[in-house]
């Protein structure tokens, strides 16, 4: 196999299904079901079995299928390169120092809390994470942050203007609808009761993301973020074709460091998970404790992560558009003296006499007058 990109895809996803094929195999051990759920009544298993075949499948499906996707991905890719040849200065300029530092210390300053109360005391890391907590707030908050920022970044400019559009109106329905859902759209806040429509979400909420497998589902965004906020800029920052092609297109700005705020998140998120026998999403809880003590964790830094794409995406517009502006005053200023340069110029390669255009000599006058009044 010589696509690389594939190659490692499979090496990465082969690396990754040894989890749900160890869960497959323990599935069938007894004392394992019993710590399956909360209340040890091992419902979730068939649920939990579906999950782990799906994920293996895909792994089988990907191997079957890996000499057409090579050839797919090797014509893609060489179709971007041509094009991204044309105008190589088309690639974003570097990281913004600013954002970059904001982010990426926010990332580190609630990574050592989440590990520092999981260690030294349970009971306030529980208090942390709780309902209408800091943790959840700031999830929330992240997510209406993430919006704002797409939706400036969309207005700023329209280049593209259409395509642009499918790229951010996804985006920013997604990021609110997150929001919302993180705080049971504010249902706890304003004290109002949950529709009958809604008698089968498993928290009793105004919610979507609590009805069926809340396992599946959180598996499910689980992937989906991981490849928008930790896979895709790892990829764009060692392919400067993909990020030029990107970029003529209008798409958001995938900044690398998008991959370190969320990876900053993945250590955390881990080390809370192995240090309560709770890592993963699902009912195992290996310890006693609550099942889902590592799940908020994962989920501020999931609404960071894109956060932080949104937010270094802007700052990158932002800077280009700084650049590309040039003050009105200052190209009024400076035309009439470029004019009298060129007449100048042709003047004496002709060999005729120099004489001011009236532009040009009525400069001095105003310069003049400028300094009588002051």
């Amino acid at each position: 196999m010589h696509n690389r990109l594939l190659r490692n895809a499979l090496i990465a996803f082969t690396v990754a299904d040894l989890i749900p094929a160890a869960v497959l195999a323990l599935t069938f051990y007894p004392p394992f079901v019993q710590r399956l759920t909360w209340h040890g009544t091992g419902r979730s298993v068939p649920e939990v079995r579906v999950a782990c075949v799906v994920s293996l499948a895909a792994l089988a499906l990907l191997f079957v299928f890996r000499k057409r996707l090579e050839a797919l991905l090797d014509r893609l890719d060489a179709d971007v390169r041509a094009a991204a040849a044309t105008e190589p200065l088309d690639a974003p300029a570097a990281t913004p120092r600013g954002p970059y530092v904001v982010l990426v210390a926010l990332a580190i300053v609630i990574a050592m809390v989440a590990v520092a109360l999981a260690f030294a005391s349970p009971p306030q890391f529980r208090a942390f994470i709780a309902e209408d907590g800091l943790v959840e707030y700031a999830s929330s908050l992240a997510w209406l942050a993430a919006a704002a920022c797409a939706l400036t970044a969309l207005s700023l400019d329209s280049h593209q203007f259409g395509r642009k559009l499918a790229f951010y109106l996804p985006l920013i329905a997604l990021f609110v609808f997150c929001g919302g859902e993180e705080i049971s759209w504010g249902q706890r806040l304003l004290h109002y009761q949950t529709p009958a429509w809604l008698a089968s979400n498993k928290q009793h909420e105004i919610n979507l993301h609590d009805i069926g497998s809340i396992s599946v589902n959180e598996n499910a965004f689980f992937v989906f973020t991981t490849l928008c906020c930790l896979v895709g800029p790892w990829l764009l920052a060692r392919a400067p074709a993909w990020r030029v092609y990107l970029r003529r297109l209008n798409a958001p700005i995938m900044d690398p460091v998008v991959a370190q705020v969320y990876g900053i998140g993945l250590a955390a998120w881990v080390v809370v998970g192995v240090r309560f026998g709770t890592l993963g999403f699902s009912p195992l809880s290996l310890w006693g404790y609550y099942t889902q003590m590592d799940d908020e964790i994962w989920e501020f830094y999931a609404a960071l992560g894109f956060c932080a794409l949104t937010a270094l995406d802007l700052a990158h517009r932002l800077a280009e558009s700084r650049r590309m502006r040039v003050p009105a005053s200052y190209a009024q200023r400076t035309a009439p003296t470029l004019r009298g340069a060129s007449n100048s110029s042709e003047a004496r390669n002709s060999g005729r006499p120099v004489h001011p255009t009236p532009i040009a000599a009525a400069a001095p006058r105003r310069r003049f007058s400028e300094i009588r009044e002051q």
